[in-house]
């Protein structure tokens, strides 16, 4: 239960620090595939730098969700880490791009 807390308050944060930071005609509102295409789509002005972040920490949390019910292994260790790093590149990008 707490590595689903993890993720699911990572993805709010991520949420939250796209919406907050960068100001756009639509919100991003999912970590899905099909929530990140219609978003970029629907804005101008992002950045191709920041949705290639936005796009990796997609694939890696979903792949940390179907690996959830399965016995923690080193990789599943590994990715939920670089998830974490991967949210750091994502402030960085934000900082450096729209301010």
């Amino acid at each position: 239960m707490n590595d689903f807390q993890n993720r699911i308050n990572l993805q709010r944060k991520i949420l939250h620090l796209v919406n907050s930071k960068i100001q756009l005609d639509e919100p991003l509102i999912s970590l899905s595939k099909s929530c990140i295409d219609r978003w970029f789509s629907n804005n101008r002005g992002i950045k191709k730098s920041t949705l290639d972040i936005i796009v990796n920490i997609s694939e890696k949390t979903l792949f940390l969700a179907t690996k959830s019910q399965e016995q923690i292994t080193e990789e599943y260790s590994t990715l939920s880490s670089d998830v974490s790093k991967k949210f750091n590149d994502l402030e960085k990008d934000i900082k450096a791009n729209y301010y």
